[in-house]
């Protein structure tokens, strides 16, 4: 257990653990490799952060679809986390924030 986990989250965290281990163990080696390379090729990428321009398509594509423009729906959420991203990104100067 990590200092801030809680004990529920310990018990969590090994229970998946165990869940995974079990898993592995029904799988032939070809499978066994495919899950490998694709967990090895998911940690190697880094995050992406949400820019003004992603947000701006997916506002275009949840309008075309009829999804919820409101406040509270996925599309204000992501042009929320665009603008405060590119105010981020403008603020230390590394020339990528788009708008």
């Amino acid at each position: 257990m990590s200092p801030k986990q809680t004990p529920q989250q310990a018990q969590q965290a090994q229970q998946a653990q165990q869940a995974q281990q079990a898993q592995q163990a029904q799988q032939t080696p070809e499978q066994a490799q495919q899950a490998q390379q694709a967990q090895a090729h998911h940690q190697s990428k880094a995050p992406q952060l949400m820019t003004g321009s992603d947000a701006s398509r997916i506002q275009d594509t949840q309008a075309k679809a009829g999804g919820d423009m409101g406040p509270g729906g996925f599309a204000h959420r992501a042009a929320a986390a665009g603008e405060k991203n590119d105010q981020a990104r403008a603020a230390k100067g590394d020339g990528q924030a788009k708008k």
